[in-house]
Formats: structure tokens, sequence, C-alpha cells
């Protein structure tokens, strides 16, 4: 909660991807009781349906990210559903950036929840 960390960015982070599992963890974990975080940009990570469930988990908590940017990353059908899930109890995000998931994870029908 360091009052000026209002905006973190991490894009194409090869020491994140080799770990996304454990960051996107402990990043979830951070945001459960963030009050400051306001922008969390995670471009071409890694994230994977694990690391975005523990997202979603966190969007339940957190009032206070406005936006969240996962583009690029490896989130299939179950972690958009975890997503879509998480938002629905959240009152805080504004904007959600899920642009170029790989295709081939999405299967059919994994986006009808944000429907």
């Amino acid at each position: 909660n360091d009052a000026a960390l209002v905006r973190a960015e991490l894009v194409a982070s090869v020491v994140y991807q080799t770990r996304q599992a454990e960051y996107t963890a402990a990043l979830a974990a951070g945001l459960r009781t963030n009050t400051r975080l306001r922008e969390l940009s995670l471009v071409q990570c890694g994230v994977k349906d694990e690391g975005a469930m523990a997202l979603a988990e966190a969007l339940t908590a957190n009032s206070t990210l406005v936006r969240l940017n996962l583009e690029g990353n490896d989130i299939g059908g179950a972690g958009l559903r975890a997503l879509a899930k998480g938002l629905a109890k959240n009152k805080g995000l504004r904007e959600l950036n899920l642009l170029n998931q790989r295709q081939e994870c999405l299967g059919e029908g994994a986006t009808s929840d944000f429907v």
C-alpha cells in the first residue's frame, strides 16, 4: 500500500514469465488489501488460467483498481469465466483488456459469461 504506487506495468517481462504463477498469486494477494494501486498492466507476461483465477478472486475484494490490462497472455476459458465472476462482484474496475489471448485456449463459448 505504497501511497506513491498508483500504476504498475510489466510488458513482456521474461523474469515474470518464468515464474508467472508465483508472481501472479503474489500480486493477487496484494490486490485483496490494496487501497492505492489504480492501474495494473501485465501485457505478454504469460499469465495463464491459474493466474487469472487468482486475480479474479482478488477483484471480488478490491474496489481501488480501475484498469487491468492482461493483453497477450495465455488465459483460456476457465480463466475468462473466473474473471467474469470476479467482475460481477467488483465495484471499481472500469477497464479490462483481454485482447490477444491464445485463440486455441479459448474454446467454444468461453466468452459467453461476458455477454
